[in-house]
């Protein structure tokens, strides 16, 4: 009796006693910009939904509200939402540069029984390949209980204004929400068994949270490879996957929130990533969003 009421008096909002995993099955509420689509070059050309500036509004606040309480600077996060969507939480991305990383993501993480039986084949340690299969096993094992991994959507193809077919494409192949997350890579840092346009509702409530969970990593990562926890460092490994230098682009978009971009990086430490029940961060967020009028 003791050792309950002590866990449960040392328990706090940002370290639960049970990490609890919810597919969070959300209504759909992103939109499909207008796109043309130009089969010979095979090219996407995106025109996007037109957002208003009360959605803007509440998106900025929503992400300054999810900073504030996770204790991180929110000016990082303002410029990854104004480069990646210009503040629209609804959109989906689908730029054919994009797709093609964002396809080559699921075809990586997708399961299937026989690379599952040839991953599973050695329990041989000694085996040079047996860490490279563990590795690969344990990336097709993210998403195998997910029952929207397979599923797919259809994209209206235009030319010339002219509706000229459909195309279907998985779900998985775009970037959701304000900050246009490959769905595959930052869908499980919420939830594995999470459809990608959860990152849209709500304005981006549960982008903004991952960001923030992202953005700590790879500032650990970086900081592990000797290149420094920066901002300027983070917004690099965030937007090219490699802890390198600040690029011009990104100095000239923080030089206009006087943000230092050689300065490390303030991302908090509230709510950390593995000890936070994502219900419990979830309500939380929600509780304050209202108590705002955001919602």
């Amino acid at each position: 009796m003791k050792l309950l009421l002590s866990l449960l008096l040392s328990s706090t909002i940002n370290d639960p006693i049970e990490l609890e995993n919810n597919n969070w099955n959300m209504e759909n509420i992103c939109t499909t910009p207008y796109v043309q689509y130009n089969k010979r070059s095979k090219k996407y050309k995106q025109y996007k939904t037109e957002t208003t500036e009360e959605d803007i509004k509440k998106t900025k606040q929503m992400a300054l509200l999810v900073a504030q309480e996770m204790g991180a600077d929110y000016r990082l996060f303002r410029i990854w939402m104004k480069r990646g969507s210009n503040y629209d939480h609804k959109i989906i991305h689908i730029l054919k540069q994009d797709m093609k990383a964002h396809k080559s993501a699921w075809e990586q993480f997708n399961w299937t029984p026989e690379k599952e039986d040839i991953y599973s084949s050695s329990d041989n340690i000694h085996d040079k390949k047996f860490w490279e299969h563990k590795a690969k096993l344990s990336k097709i094992s993210h998403y195998k209980n997910n029952e929207y991994f397979d599923a797919t959507t259809d994209i209206d193809v235009y030319r010339l204004d002219e509706l000229v077919g459909v195309e279907e494409l998985k779900i998985f192949y775009y970037g959701y929400g304000p900050y246009d997350m490959n769905s595959v890579y930052y869908s499980k840092v919420w939830s594995n068994e999470s459809p990608p346009w959860i990152m849209c509702n709500d304005y981006g409530l549960i982008s903004h949270i991952v960001a923030i969970w992202s953005a700590r990593k790879y500032q650990r990562k970086c900081v592990a490879s000797g290149m420094g926890g920066s901002y300027g460092v983070v917004d690099r490994r965030y937007a090219r996957g490699h802890c390198m230098e600040p690029s011009d682009d990104f100095t000239k978009r923080a030089s206009q929130y006087r943000l230092n971009v050689d300065k490390f990086a303030k991302l908090g430490k509230k709510f950390p990533m593995d000890k936070t029940d994502r219900k419990v961060i979830y309500q939380h967020m929600i509780d304050k969003a209202i108590e705002k009028g955001i919602l």
